[in-house]
């Protein structure tokens, strides 16, 4: 879950994450430069500063840099992909 404040929560599908930021699917448009806390499951919420979106992808950078040693995501196969994209 994404969250501005009092402004909005959005659900994204985080696709890559490091100790410096993070790249999300993001069904809607977040506001570049805009502050915003990411739910990490194993860190709970961090705050990020939104630095880019394209169609759908967004990337984020957080705030202060996170230990990917405490999180716990769970990893799923992604879907190959599509011929010709």
């Amino acid at each position: 879950m994404l969250r501005s404040g009092d402004r909005y929560d959005v659900e994204v599908r985080v696709r890559n994450v490091s100790t410096c930021g993070f790249m999300a699917e993001c069904a809607v448009p977040v506001r570049i430069g805009s502050y915003v806390t990411l739910d990490v499951p194993g860190i709970g919420p961090v705050h990020a500063q939104v630095r880019w979106q394209i169609g759908l992808t967004m990337g984020g950078m957080f705030l202060d840099p996170i230990s990917l040693e405490s999180c716990e995501w769970t990893a799923t196969r992604a879907d190959p992909p599509i011929a010709g994209s």
